[in-house]
């Protein structure tokens, strides 16, 4: 069992929802028309390969191990947004509020149930499922749908090494499409949804009103939302009220 230091004691680390990612790789995706900045090139997995040549009119077999070599520019968080499809958008906004639902289910468990309902609305049609999505531990819900989902969104990247129009020579990760680089940007933390309106924002940046937030893509979307989450538990309250009255009167 993996323990961790709390409070100065050994105790279980199951409430960690997350490792800190310390650094942000840099993430490349094919480049539009004749600007771009710098190329991939891949090389057979079979090793090299003989392919027919002419030089001078005489033919010959030359050995040639590039298979693919592609112009590429660098993702920015800018990139993404209105470029995603609406289905792939609200995937990447459910995901992100599964991963914030995971992390505070301990410290404030109306506010991650809050989390995955909202998921579920943006993943699932059918109200029923939806339910069912929902009323579920907020752990356990993220524990089983956050890397499956994850994992079949970002298959199509892949690790390469880079080289810059500058000349170097730099690992970063190739994604065939824009879709696909959001969901690594998520990974990395670059990109998240706002809690309250949903919008994929880059918590590293300023937003429009001069604030910076993990959570929120304003100030004013971090204010609304807890006023949710408030009148939510001033709810919860009152049915446990009613509920302990009428126990009371059996």
């Amino acid at each position: 069992m993996i323990r961790v230091m709390r409070n100065g004691k050994l105790g279980n680390g199951t409430q960690r929802h997350n490792a800190p990612i310390t650094a942000k790789p840099r993430i490349v995706i094919p480049a539009n028309g004749q600007e771009n900045d710098g190329f991939v090139l891949r090389m057979s997995s079979a090793g090299p390969r003989r392919v027919p040549a002419d030089l001078e009119g005489k033919k010959f077999f030359a050995e040639w191990g590039i298979e693919q070599f592609e112009a590429v520019q660098e993702f920015t968080p800018a990139a993404v947004f209105g470029a995603s499809t609406e289905k792939g958008s609200a995937m990447l906004k459910a995901l992100s509020l599964m991963q914030y639902a995971h992390g505070v289910f301990d410290s404030d468990a109306v506010a991650a149930r809050k989390a995955i309902s909202d998921a579920a609305e943006l993943l699932i049609d059918d109200t029923e499922l939806q339910g069912v999505f929902s009323t579920g531990s907020p752990r356990e819900v993220a524990n089983w749908f956050y890397p499956a989902f994850f994992t079949r969104e970002i298959r199509g990247a892949q690790l390469v090494m880079w080289r810059t129009k500058q000349e170097q020579f730099l690992p970063a990760i190739y994604c065939p499409n824009i879709k696909t680089a959001s969901f690594v940007a998520v990974a990395y933390r670059g990109l998240a949804a706002c809690l309250n309106c949903y919008r994929v924002f880059s918590p590293g940046s300023i937003s429009v009103d001069d604030s910076s937030s993990e959570k929120y893509c304003t100030v004013a979307c971090g204010q609304r939302n807890r006023q949710k989450i408030y009148r939510l538990k001033v709810k919860q309250r009152s049915r446990s009220k009613k509920t302990a009255r009428r126990k009371g009167k059996r």
